[in-house]
């Protein structure tokens, strides 16, 4: 799951004292999350303390992407629920690429129009070239 679909714009209202969560990839790739606190914010930076961390750790006020140079980064949601409908949306999504690749030709009710509305209404329409 990426950050690209993500709503940046709570980050910049953030400020002291602000609850958010905090979603974390552990060394399996799983994620879990946790609510953390603002406890410092500056102009690229927001610090964030969650439960067992009082120190901190700095996100980037732009993208909600933690600092840190470790393979998995930390990443800041505006609560549980942002979270939570991110995270069907993209399983919603994967269960759909499955299906269109489990179905090597289109349903037989299913007209070439049909499949260029799709894919435009999906945004995913090729350049020609």
């Amino acid at each position: 799951m990426t950050m690209s679909n993500m709503n940046t714009e709570f980050l910049r209202r953030l400020k002291k004292e602000d609850e958010v969560f905090v979603v974390t990839t552990g060394s399996q790739g799983r994620k879990s999350g946790q609510v953390g606190r603002v406890i410092a914010r500056g102009p690229k930076w927001i610090t964030v303390t969650v439960p067992n961390n009082s120190r901190g750790s700095k996100f980037c006020v732009e993208t909600g992407e933690e600092n840190c140079d470790c393979g998995y980064s930390d990443q800041l949601w505006e609560n549980e629920a942002t979270w939570m409908a991110h995270v069907e949306r993209a399983k919603a999504w994967e269960e759909l690429r499955q299906i269109l690749i489990d179905h090597r030709e289109p349903p037989a009710n299913f007209s070439l129009s049909d499949i260029k509305s799709v894919t435009k209404t999906l945004g995913l329409e090729r350049k020609s070239v």
